[in-house]
């Protein structure tokens, strides 16, 4: 699905899948003998993940994908 009536059009499908991804390094990466809570430390990793990609020319064209200016 493809929302591109949204501030900056995106796919959403695309944007679900690199938020997976994050999910995924969350769960790898947790420690709970840190003393964080799994979604204090896994809401960061995943917004990182997004950002890092909407940050990239490809990253933005990729979630973009299907919308016509």
């Amino acid at each position: 699905m493809t929302v591109c009536s949204a501030p900056v059009p995106v796919d959403t499908d695309w944007l679900l899948q690199v938020a997976r991804v994050g999910l995924v390094k969350s769960v790898d990466k947790f420690d709970p003998d840190r003393g964080v809570e799994f979604l204090a430390f896994a809401i960061p990793t995943i917004t990182g993940a997004i950002r890092r990609l909407s940050s990239t020319p490809d990253g933005m064209s990729a979630l973009r994908a299907g919308c016509r200016r």
